[in-house]
């Protein structure tokens, strides 16, 4: 993997952003803490899909 070079029209540069570390962390608490409570005493059921 090459390091990043910004006159290389290969690799693209970095988007606008549109959501905010601070807010996307936040985001992320909130989720977590529902997770929590939706699974109080239970197990969590996680499937990933590795084709498809």
């Amino acid at each position: 993997m090459s390091a990043y070079q910004p006159n290389n029209p290969d690799i693209p540069t970095p988007g606008r952003v549109l959501v905010s570390a601070e807010d996307l962390a936040k985001r992320v608490t909130v989720l977590g803490r529902e997770i929590t409570a939706d699974y109080a005493g239970r197990s969590p059921l996680l499937v990933g899909v590795l084709k498809g």
